[in-house]
């Protein structure tokens, strides 16, 4: 049978039960899609042309711009601050953060340097290891992680030139209260 015969075959028959092959059912899904698909047609031309007469023209008119004056520029004291903000030097402080107990990396750790009233942070990879830029003239790295009691390190100058080994010291009350080590 052809495509065309086993479409008319089960239009014209319901509850037709059988097996039709793979590649044979393929075709003819094909074929129905080719069978519905929207053909252009003048009717439908020309009632979307009819439909579209029926919104209104709208017409738009330009208006006359406003008269602007330009004000002198006179440099500001922003610019100064802005200069001197970005003369900031700027260091990369670097290492690793384990636990006290057994010595295992802490990934997801949590690394902040307060300057300015602003935070700068960041936090470990999975192997406890991390690399965050700060003002050379920050002084204090607050270190923490979840379960762990937290450790507030003073920066000395030249220290960003070797990697910090910070170990954190599990918190026992923490974990509920009991005791574990």
């Amino acid at each position: 049978m052809t495509n065309a015969e086993v479409i008319a075959y089960l239009a014209s028959h319901k509850n037709t039960c059988g097996r039709i092959p793979a590649l044979k059912l393929a075709a003819i899904n094909h074929q129905l899609e080719i069978d519905n698909r929207k053909r252009f047609t003048w009717k439908g031309l020309i009632a979307a042309a009819s439909l579209s007469m029926l919104f209104p023209v709208i017409n738009a008119k330009a208006k006359p711009a406003h008269k602007t004056e330009q004000a002198p520029v006179v440099p500001a004291k922003a610019n100064i601050i802005n200069r001197v903000a970005d003369s900031v030097t700027y260091i990369t402080i670097k290492g690793v953060i384990r636990a006290k107990e057994d010595g295992q990396p802490l990934p997801g750790a949590s690394i902040k340097v307060k300057y300015r009233g602003k935070y700068i942070e960041g936090i470990t990879n999975v192997n406890g290891l991390f690399s965050l830029r700060v003002p050379a003239k920050a002084k204090r790295v607050l270190v923490s992680f979840v379960g762990y009691q937290s450790q507030d390190i003073t920066l000395k100058p030249g220290e960003e030139e070797k990697a910090m080994e910070i170990m954190l010291q599990m918190n026992s009350y923490m974990l509920g209260g009991f005791g574990m080590h």
